[in-house]
């Protein structure tokens, strides 16, 4: 098959798989192994090679990065039930106020944990974000989640030690501190930029909350969950049945609300003094997370200088990391909270951790099929390095992989691979900015082929409409900014 074919089943898989989702609200998990299923034969791969594909690109994937979210879920159920996020979000708002929250919170991910594995941070920032992003007031939970996924793509690709980046600098030869005097600054830069103009898209009406997030799920009173979670959480005022409720009964309920809320508000001031949490200080209850960064970092920079041995080997594996702080969550908790709330934060995270895994799996299968074509080596033949501006041309070639591919690093390690005779008789200054419109091109059009869309979509508890308009869409706009920085820089420099 032609590799203008493979492109044309591709772009027609993601389009039936995201149309079967939004139109005819089909489980995401169906609606990828088929469209996974028609890629495969309709690429002629045939039925063995599709379904040995399906089942590889799973098995890869957990293989790759299923620990890290097991353990990355769990250590955020754990700190959750301790109050970490809650209280992270009252400091950053007094702290930067509503207005300011969003670029903090892009920047932190973005520069300061920039070291930390994109997914495990993902996994990570999501209870934080969900938090946080209750106190912005009407469409909060969109801004701060675009706010979150600009930051930490941007750290991928500008921040040492971002392993895109790190990937790029390796293939070009670059020293890691030349790069770093360009990316570090065209990365914050697009982070603050990108976020603003995020932000005047949600105040434009691009945010449904009803359609764009998962609506709470309705359970039975006293039913609770298999742990014992507590009291049933209330069905949006928009949910089902709402509508047909009778006033009288709608304002005996809202009555009776209120007379609830005041006694458990009450309830839970008298008691506030006896309850153990209130009084540990956040650093300590932030512990788990604080050594399960520190670890991270200790071990990505040991990598950069050239260290080596068994305690960096230690360092250096993320999913030891992730292990030592649900370790330290569990300890802590135990001694901070009940053992009824332990088991329900467990729980929690065991059976989210489960539904992530399922779908983040499936994901790499369709990446599997999407590989098995020459939808790759098609594109690299449609691009002659004298046709435009180098920056310009190995962006395009970045974002057009990336669509196909789904993959980042990938996407820009190839453009890379076809523009580097370019980059070599560039200077070091002109090969610098190639490698970074590589990586800036790479962040353009993350789309459901990648298995962070739906990451993404499961942690953060989006839609796939609420995931393509913060995963897809705020990338995309960083990209293109970066785009015109890195413009700006080459007509500077070189």
């Amino acid at each position: 098959m032609t590799g203008s074919m493979a492109i044309l089943h591709i772009a027609v898989s993601v389009a039936c798989v995201v149309g079967t989702i939004i139109v005819f609200r089909l489980e995401p998990v169906i609606a990828l192994v088929l469209g996974a299923a028609y890629l495969g034969l309709a690429t002629g791969q045939g039925y063995a090679g599709t379904t040995t594909a399906i089942a590889e690109g799973f098995g890869a994937v957990m293989a790759e990065i299923g620990l890290l979210i097991a353990f990355g879920v769990l250590l955020g159920a754990l700190v959750q039930a301790l109050g970490v996020p809650q209280r992270i979000a009252e400091v950053m708002l007094r702290g930067f106020g509503r207005k300011g929250v969003p670029y903090a919170h892009g920047l932190s991910l973005g520069v300061v944990l920039a070291s930390v594995f994109a997914d495990v941070l993902i996994v990570l920032s999501g209870p934080l974000t969900r938090h946080a992003s209750s106190r912005l007031g009407r469409d909060g939970h969109g801004l701060l989640s675009g706010a979150a996924i600009i930051g930490i793509t941007a750290g991928l690709v500008f921040v040492v030690p971002g392993t895109a980046l790190m990937a790029v600098v390796g293939v070009l030869g670059i020293p890691v501190g030349q790069a770093l005097l360009f990316a570090l600054p065209v990365g914050a830069a697009s982070i603050v930029i990108s976020v603003f103009l995020y932000s005047l898209l949600i105040r434009m009406g691009l945010w449904s909350e009803r359609h764009d997030e998962l609506a709470p799920v309705a359970v039975a009173p006293g039913s609770g969950d298999a742990a014992g979670s507590g009291p049933a959480p209330a069905r949006r005022a928009d949910g089902p049945g709402a509508a047909s409720r009778p006033a009288d009964d709608t304002a005996d309920d809202t009555a009776d609300d209120t007379a609830d809320d005041t006694a458990d508000d009450t309830a839970d001031d008298t008691a506030g003094a006896e309850r153990p949490e209130r009084r540990v200080p956040l650093v300590v209850l932030a512990s788990p997370l604080i050594v399960t960064v520190t670890i991270i970092i200790t071990g990505a920079v040991l990598g950069i200088l050239g260290v080596s041995g068994v305690v960096v080997d230690v360092l250096g594996d993320i999913a030891t990391a992730l292990f030592i702080g649900v370790c330290l969550a569990y300890v802590l908790a135990r001694r901070v909270l009940g053992r009824a709330e332990l088991d329900a934060a467990v729980g929690t995270g065991m059976k989210t951790s489960g539904s992530i895994l399922i779908l983040t799996g499936v994901g790499g299968s369709f990446a599997e099929l999407v590989g098995g074509t020459d939808a790759g080596d098609y594109l690299a033949s449609l691009f002659d390095a004298g046709l435009a501006s180098p920056v310009i041309l190995t962006w395009i070639i970045a974002a057009v992989l990336h669509a196909a591919v789904g993959s980042i690093t990938l996407g820009a390690l190839t453009a890379v691979g076809i523009v580097a005779p370019v980059a070599e008789a560039a200077g070091p200054a002109g090969a610098v900015l190639i490698g970074l419109a590589a990586l800036s091109g790479a962040l353009f059009g993350g789309l459901p082929n990648a298995n962070g869309f739906w990451l993404f979509k499961s942690v953060y508890e989006l839609t796939v409409r609420g995931a393509l308009k913060t995963y897809t869409l705020g990338p995309s706009i960083s990209s293109v900014v970066s785009l015109g920085l890195l413009m700006g820089l080459w007509a500077v420099t070189v």
